[in-house]
C-alpha cells in the first residue's frame, strides 16, 4: 500500500547565516561568508531545514511529522568521537568549492580549527537536523 509519504531526513538547519559550533576563533565569519555565497549563487543553502516545510506546503503535500533531531556528525554537543573526526577530515577533502573560496592556507588553518573545535569537551552545536514525513492528499 502506497501512503504517499515522503521523508526528508538530514536536512541541517541553523537560524541566522552563521557558524554553529563553538568553540573556534574564526571560523563564523568564515563560515557566514561562504554560506551566503553558496546561497547567493544558488549552490546550495544551509538554511533549508526552516524552508522546507514552506516548499512542501506549496507543492501540495501535507506535513503528517516534524522533528528536529540531534545528530551524531552534524548536531551534537561535546567532544565527537574519532570517527566522526576521521569523517569530518575526510569530508573537508571533498571541499573543493570551499577550498577554492578560502585558498589553501586559510583552507588548511579553517579545517584545523574545526576537527579542533570538534575534539574540544566544550563543544556545543546549535544545529539541528530537521527530520519532515509528508502525505501527497
Amino acid at each position: 500500500m502506497n501512503l504517499g509519504l515522503v521523508h526528508y531526513p538530514k536536512i541541517g538547519h541553523h537560524e541566522g547565516i552563521q557558524f554553529s559550533h563553538s568553540p573556534n576563533k574564526s571560523m563564523k565569519p568564515v563560515f557566514g561568508d561562504y554560506s551566503r555565497r553558496q546561497r547567493d549563487s544558488n549552490t546550495y543553502d544551509f538554511q533549508m531545514g526552516g524552508k522546507i516545510g514552506y516548499f512542501l506546503d506549496s507543492c501540495g503535500l501535507s506535513i503528517v511529522y516534524e522533528e528536529n533531531r540531534n545528530d551524531p556528525e552534524i548536531a551534537f554537543n561535546g567532544k565527537a568521537e574519532n570517527r566522526i573526526i576521521r569523517s569530518w577530515d575526510r569530508r573537508f577533502e571533498r571541499m573543493f568549492k570551499f577550498r577554492e573560496f578560502l585558498g589553501e592556507e586559510d583552507f588548511q588553518s579553517v579545517k584545523r580549527e574545526f576537527l579542533d573545535c570538534l575534539s574540544n569537551e566544550n563543544h556545543t552545536s546549535s544545529t539541528f537536523v530537521k527530520y519532515i514525513v509528508a502525505r501527497k492528499p
